[in-house]
């Protein structure tokens, strides 16, 4: 999970830069969507293992309107920055966003993992 959280971020970063062509682009998205695609069944085994007992049912109804949410207030939001501040500062954002998502998530497992 760590790990494509991270690849998204090098590979938007990677698209802001201007450094990858579109077949390259097209490659690597493919990829990193492989990577992406472990990612749902990792948030659940967190979900899962993270939530105390008697609450994991509030626990996953919380994290998936939270995904929700996120999908319904980022393309605006970027697409808002794209016209505002231009595709390359979207896509740094795009990035930074995924590289707090792995510290985030580092930081959840390294607090809770214990518990």
């Amino acid at each position: 999970m760590v790990a494509s959280f991270a690849a998204v971020a090098g590979l938007v970063g990677l698209f802001a830069l201007g450094t990858v062509g579109p077949l390259v682009a097209v490659v690597l998205v493919l990829l990193v969507g492989e990577a992406r695609s472990i990612a749902g069944p990792a948030r659940s085994k967190l979900t899962d293992a993270f939530a105390p007992d008697g609450t994991t049912g509030t626990s996953f109804a919380i994290t998936t309107i939270g995904v929700m949410l996120g999908n319904a207030v980022a393309p605006p939001a970027f697409g808002y920055l794209i016209e505002t501040a231009g595709r390359r500062a979207a896509f740094l954002a795009v990035a930074g966003v995924s590289l707090l998502a792995v510290v985030l998530t580092v930081w959840l497992i390294a607090r809770f993992s214990d518990a």
